[in-house]
């Protein structure tokens, strides 16, 4: 187009904005990729896409970051499931069943703390120390008393089953929803919301089992589909597995807190 031409209109676009790149979508995705995000140069009037910070090893592949993107958006959008995907996230939602006496009572507790009814359940991406992180971290495992002790559980997810759990008005009245877990006058409580927790991920694991396991009885889309498929439910059985794992380490701590007092 000539900008000269009368015909010419100048449309004024956003700092981001979906296109077409034919180039990009030959890079290949890895989380930490040694590119940058793709920018559009106004100078060069080209879209450019440079080094990031770390400079990549001679003769390494190329990759790019397609974004904090959840493995099922991945799965959507580009046909494919990261194995390892620090950003992937399953949503659990909770909710106070409407014939519990204390549902009126529950709700408001509920808004008091600013707690959702929705949580999410993150992998257990291992997190990479720096030299002063690992010198000067205490070769302790978290016990009673530490927030924690539930590694990757969500501490929001376990104050929810604090409150969901409670039986009786005048205890609702009285616990500490924003107590570390394991702390005295909330052990035996907080050992029935893991119980709780263990339950109900057991429940989702249930549905992440594999889905064809006789090889004589595949559906008629299994040889084009079911690779891809069954990456997916094997990533988000990894991240309820972790998850659930983090719960049963958690209760064993509080047992034995609890078999140890006086």
């Amino acid at each position: 187009s000539n900008p000269s031409d009368p015909s010419f209109v100048h449309v004024e676009c956003p700092l981001q904005i979906a296109s077409l790149a034919p180039a990009v979508e030959l890079l290949n995705h890895t989380t930490n990729g040694a590119l940058a995000a793709p920018r559009f140069d106004a100078d060069r009037d080209s879209l450019v896409i440079s080094t990031a910070a770390a400079q990549p090893k001679p003769g390494g592949e190329l990759c790019l970051c397609y974004g904090a993107l959840q493995t099922w958006e991945f799965l959507l959008h580009y046909g494919f499931c990261p194995k390892d995907n620090p950003h992937d996230r399953l949503t659990v939602s909770l909710s106070i069943p409407e014939d519990d006496p204390l549902y009126d009572a529950k709700h408001i507790v509920f808004e008091l703390h600013g707690i959702p009814v929705d949580h999410a359940l993150r992998p257990a991406t291992p997190v990479k120390l720096s030299p002063w992180q690992e010198s000067s971290s205490m070769d302790v495992d978290p016990g009673p008393g530490d927030w924690s002790l539930l590694g990757i559980l969500s501490p929001q997810l376990f104050r929810a089953l604090r409150i969901l759990l409670v039986e009786d008005i005048r205890a609702l009245g009285v616990i500490d929803v924003n107590a570390p877990p394991g702390t005295a006058i909330m052990l035996d409580l907080d050992i029935a919301c893991l119980d709780a927790a263990e339950g109900l991920l057991g429940g989702l694991l249930e549905n992440c089992q594999p889905l064809c396991k006789d090889k004589d009885a595949l559906p008629i889309w299994w040889s084009q589909y079911g690779e891809v498929i069954q990456s997916f439910q094997e990533t988000q059985h990894q991240l309820i597995m972790a998850n659930l794992d983090a719960v049963r380490a958690a209760r064993t701590c509080l047992a034995s807190a609890a078999a140890a007092r006086p």
